[in-house]
């Protein structure tokens, strides 16, 4: 894939990130109107201006027009130097079109999950369709790896920060899958995660219908919703893939071997005996006993079924021996959530679409770490302190509030933060 190229490149690329926030100070003295109104005029450096805005706006902005020097040397611009070096000028413009890339709103990642499945559908080539859709992490063009086996499999990446609401998201792109390219009213989904914790979890939560992964499930498929953990997969009936999305949550350990023998998940079970008629029998590539005859076994069911595979926290799971099991089950949509999607030149994963930290705060989705200590002082003293603390916080809080609220329809100066 062609790139882009200049001697400072490197140093470019870390310009907007080491451009300092300046405060955004009003000037009612050139004020007009409304107070209330969202519309502003700001005089300074564009590139602390954008980088003041982004708190505020990051994912909000829904159109930008800019007007950048052209750098013709033929335009006389008065104001703007129309002479640089090319290594100058882009040096000059790329850390700028960075944070207009943050300020600008997307269709987010199920909208462009669902447009990228579809188009899919049409194409019938994954790698094509990643191309026309994904945009590398700086905005420009990116690649698509693609993987052994899964040349006509969708194998995409989410890739959304911690506390970005990964488990709901996935929820979300279940329906989204079953409409835009599996063509299916109920898909069989497996789940994989990367602990048995996380697995208990994640399990609990979609099966107790008033949590909100559940219910976006519910109202997704009317409440024809079934899931099992991976310990409950003889409690499978044919009736619940037939009639049910059928989401069963495990461990990518579970699967994740060399050698299927002494796995469960690749072990002969009676109890699944009715799920294998004659058409699944006929499905090529069964695993099979020592007579000859395929194993009533959870994989070998996954395989004649074609399961969309939602596999959280991703980055675990990057290797060729990954890629070898997953090959076992054929499965007809692979889709990744992480935050720290892998980034191996030929393994790395293909991030479809990025959801920035800057988004997240915009909307208040920050997960913050709580960490507790005894007091020293005892409780009483704690309690006294933990009542100052909310005190202090809640005036900040108001200090914000209405800097805000001064900032909004006035024309403003930037100013730099003590």
């Amino acid at each position: 894939m062609p790139k882009l190229d200049w001697l400072t490149r490197p140093e470019d690329e870390k310009t907007a990130t080491n451009v300092p926030y300046r405060l955004l100070e009003a000037a009612p003295e050139f004020s007009y109107g409304d107070e209330q109104t969202e519309n502003m005029l700001i005089q300074g450096d564009n590139l602390e201006a954008l980088k003041a805005l982004l708190p505020f706006y990051a994912g909000r902005v829904k159109c930008i027009f800019i007007d950048p020097p052209y750098n013709t040397q033929s335009a006389n611009f008065l104001h703007y130097d129309d002479n640089l070096e090319h290594t100058q000028w882009l040096g000059m413009i790329y850390p700028r079109l960075e944070l207009l890339r943050d300020l600008l709103s997307e269709d987010g990642s199920i909208g462009k999950l669902r447009e990228y499945l579809a188009d899919v559908r049409l194409t019938r080539d994954p790698e094509a369709s990643f191309l026309k859709f994904a945009l590398s992490e700086k905005g420009g063009p990116t690649r698509y790896n693609r993987i052994a086996g899964f040349e006509s499999v969708p194998y995409v990446c989410l890739r959304i920060p911690t506390g970005g609401g990964k488990t709901i998201v996935g929820a979300y792109a279940i329906k989204v899958a079953a409409e835009s390219y599996i063509e299916k009213d109920f898909p069989v989904v497996l789940w994989l995660v990367p602990s048995n914790t996380i697995r208990i979890q994640t399990a609990d939560a979609l099966k107790n219908t008033a949590h909100p992964y559940r219910i976006a499930l519910d109202e997704a498929f009317d409440g024809r919703v079934r899931v099992f953990d991976i310990s409950e997969i003889e409690n499978i009936r044919p009736a619940d893939i037939a009639q049910s999305v059928c989401v069963v949550v495990a461990t990518i350990q579970t699967l994740r071997v060399e050698q299927t023998a002494g796995r469960d998940v690749y072990a002969h079970k009676e109890a699944l005996e009715d799920h294998f008629t004659r058409a699944v029998l006929a499905t090529p590539g069964l695993e099979k006993m020592e007579d000859g005859k395929p194993k009533y076994s959870f994989a070998n069911l996954l395989k004649y079924h074609r399961p969309l595979i939602v596999m959280d926290e991703a980055h675990n799971a990057r290797t060729q021996l990954t890629f070898d099991t997953l090959a076992r089950l054929s499965p007809v949509c692979v889709v990744e959530l992480t935050a720290t999607p892998g980034m191996h030149p030929l393994l790395g994963s293909n991030v479809l679409y990025r959801v920035s930290a800057a988004q997240l705060k915009a909307e208040a989705m920050i997960k913050l770490p709580v960490v507790l200590k005894v007091h020293p002082d005892g409780w009483q003293q704690a309690i006294g302190d933990a009542l100052r603390t909310r005190k202090r916080l809640a005036g900040f809080a108001a200090s914000e509030y209405v800097c805000h609220k001064r900032l909004r329809g006035c024309p403003l100066q930037s100013g730099s933060v003590d």
